[in-house]
């Protein structure tokens, strides 16, 4: 598994439809449509095994980065923090 740095995680946003929030996340996930799940790295522990839960039943590939929630959210233009971001599929 490699590591996703920060650039690539701004063309992931700019080149692909992405949603944020974990309960849309989650939704998406169960529905089969989410391809990736990027989490920030002071995701609540709840949140975070809910979030790994349904990845894995749905083989969903979730990677953790180094950023908080709150530099997360500053890295896509919200005025709110991020605790996860949901790549669509295409």
């Amino acid at each position: 598994m490699t590591k996703t740095n920060i650039e690539d995680l701004k063309k992931i946003a700019e080149k692909q439809k992405v949603i944020f929030g974990s309960t849309e996340i989650i939704k998406k996930i169960k529905q089969g449509k989410i391809q990736k799940v990027f989490l920030a790295s002071n995701i609540p522990q709840e949140v975070e095994n809910d979030i790994q839960h349904n990845a894995t039943i749905a083989k969903t590939e979730i990677e953790k980065v180094s950023l908080p929630n709150y530099e997360f959210g500053l890295l896509f233009k919200r005025v709110h923090p991020i605790l996860a971001l949901g790549v669509l599929k295409e």
